[in-house]
């Protein structure tokens, strides 16, 4: 039937099929049709470039695409490939993820897992590797560090997760770690009431000081934790806190700066523009908190909760509860994403 179909061209927009050799060759053996494919990733990448290049089995490049090259490259999503339990990841739950290079870290509710190879294979970390606690809720990594925080408190890899050292953050309970960065060797852990605040290390992790309402934060309840050009970003349950002094201090800003909500729960600095996510909203400001603008499903978030946020060359990614959400107007207006996501609730 399908050589009936007297096909000449088929191009395979999608990442995952063209890596599968075996699939190509059957196509084309099915349909007697050159196949255009890829193995690499195709749409908007991650330094702002697009690809949207496919050749076929003698390595000859689609020189007419079927779409017109316009249209291809003002499209700022990727084509997406979904990864599971069923290809090793801990659990299907992924709280958060961070990349370097062809590493990918996935802090699960079954364990961190870690792909070295852009996600075709998986290993996955628990307590049984020497996790504090296999319901991981953030990981950071830098220089063969990994930084996993979790309900269990926070545990450190020195080599790549090799082995793990549990860290004492000095409560007399063990507290449930948010969310954990590290810049310039020091160590920062959003924690919860009522043990915590934002608890900081420049010992690697030997011992920790900790920050909280005292120091102005708005709340010592710390989902989320970035540091950039020494000034440190906190968001809190009761506002976003920001410190130019360490951590001594903490100037908070709320709603009367025009946060959409003071319940924040990402935030994120590029180039003087703060990138506050909230239970209500983004919330924007240029003037390093002084004031806010807010933009909402009005804007075309795809739903009114964003759980985080990343900014880069102009475009505005949000992890909302219903897609995840890329501008390319400075937040002005955004474009929800669901097809090929694992879920439409994104973090």
């Amino acid at each position: 039937l399908l050589s009936r179909w007297g096909l000449r061209d088929l191009a395979l927009w999608s990442c995952e099929a063209g890596a599968d050799q075996e699939f190509v060759a059957l196509w084309e053996e099915l349909t007697t049709a050159t196949v255009w494919s890829s193995s690499e990733l195709l749409g908007r990448l991650e330094d702002g470039t697009s690809n949207w290049s496919l050749a076929s089995a003698s390595g000859t490049a689609l020189s007419t695409p079927p779409i017109t090259t316009t249209i291809l490259y003002a499209w700022g999503g990727q084509l997406t490939v979904n990864y599971t339990s069923t290809d090793g990841l801990g659990a299907n739950d992924v709280r958060d993820v961070y990349v370097s290079g062809d590493t990918i870290y996935a802090a699960t509710d079954g364990g961190l897992s870690i792909s070295a190879d852009n996600g075709k294979s998986w290993t996955n970390y628990t307590t049984n590797e020497g996790l504090k606690g296999d319901d991981v809720l953030s990981v950071y990594a830098s220089g063969g560090a990994i930084y996993v925080a979790g309900q269990g408190g926070l545990s450190i890899s020195p080599d790549n997760g090799n082995k793990w050292s549990q860290v004492d953050l000095g409560f007399s309970a063990v507290p449930r770690v948010y969310d954990v960065y590290e810049s310039n060797g020091i160590i920062y852990a959003g924690t919860n009431d009522p043990f915590g605040g934002l608890s900081i290390s420049t010992d690697g992790g030997k011992t920790f000081s900790k920050r909280s309402k005292s120091n102005g934060l708005g709340n010592n309840i710390v989902p989320d934790v970035y540091v950039s050009g020494g000034v440190i970003y906190a968001a809190t349950n009761g506002g976003l806190s920001i410190s130019t002094d360490k951590g001594s201090n903490f100037q908070n800003y709320t709603t009367e700066n025009g946060l959409a909500s003071n319940a924040v729960q990402g935030v994120y600095e590029s180039d003087g523009t703060i990138y506050a996510a909230t239970n209500q909203g983004l919330s924007i400001s240029t003037n390093n908190g002084t004031s806010f603008t807010t933009y909402t499903t009005a804007n075309g978030l795809g739903g009114p909760s964003v759980w985080d946020v990343y900014a880069s060359d102009g475009t505005i990614y949000a992890a909302t509860n219903a897609g995840l959400s890329i501008s390319t107007d400075n937040g002005k207006t955004f474009k929800n994403y669901t097809n090929g996501l694992g879920s439409s609730s994104t973090n």
